[in-house]
């Protein structure tokens, strides 16, 4: 993803462009379901990215302060 943003950006690519290079990039490397045999319920995997997310950012987190950005 990060790859693809930077390309953009050396190559001037206007703001529709980025959105749809990302986008594209979106699907192909980071896609919600694993499987496209099986129906997924969207809402469900994304909530449960969001979730692991969080749980990620308890797992490093070093101290309290830093978790909540107090």
């Amino acid at each position: 993803m990060l790859k693809t943003i930077e390309t953009c950006k050396v190559r001037n690519k206007k703001d529709d462009d980025l959105r749809r290079a990302v986008d594209e990039a979106q699907d192909k490397y980071l896609p919600l379901h694993f499987n496209s045999a099986v129906q997924h319920n969207l809402d469900q995997e994304r909530q449960k990215d969001h979730i692991s997310h969080f749980i990620l950012r308890l797992a490093y987190c070093r101290t309290y302060r830093i978790f909540f950005k107090i």
